[in-house]
């Protein structure tokens, strides 16, 4: 799953991976607002550069974001995003579960935009959902089913996520 290196920090990093053409962003530990701004504006440039429509967000060590950080994301990013063609999203959420609970009302956000929004725990098989979406052979298994319930299912019985 090794990708080229686009923004590398203690902080956060940012990966694009060519040949699947999916954004990857990774928290290393809570980034601020500057930092987080910086590298979700740098991987939509790359969304738009690639044609790509593919991101996964591995946010388990990032804890949960203030909500001035997901105001600018709904607002500034994502209809950016959204427009440059961003429809699968394989989302790994913070392991605290206040930032899941952030997490869970940012599925339902973005799912209602049009963006099929999937949990996982496991990043690997987040990189092999998107694959299947980039190259056009999965169906969209999130419209099927609620994924912020999945969420909330899935902590529930702690294993329900991928």
């Amino acid at each position: 799953m090794l990708g080229q290196v686009i923004i590398e920090s203690s902080r956060m990093s940012l990966w694009y991976h060519s040949e699947e053409r999916i954004v990857h962003h990774k928290m290393h530990q809570y980034p601020g607002q500057e930092v987080l701004q910086t590298v979700l504006l740098r991987g939509l440039e790359v969304l738009k550069e690639h044609n790509a429509c593919c991101w996964l967000s591995d946010d388990r060590a990032g804890g949960a974001l203030p909500r001035s950080h997901h105001e600018w994301g709904d607002q500034v990013w994502a209809p950016q995003a959204i427009a440059a063609g961003w429809r699968y999203w394989a989302l790994l959420p913070p392991e605290q579960a206040l930032g899941q609970t952030n997490m869970t009302r940012l599925v339902e956000a973005y799912a209602r935009r049009g963006v099929v929004v999937e949990i996982f725990s496991d990043p690997a098989k987040a990189h092999l959902w998107l694959k299947r979406h980039a190259e056009g052979s999965a169906r969209p298994q999130s419209m099927d089913q609620d994924p912020a319930a999945r969420l909330r299912a899935g902590e529930a019985a702690k294993g329900g996520r991928h």
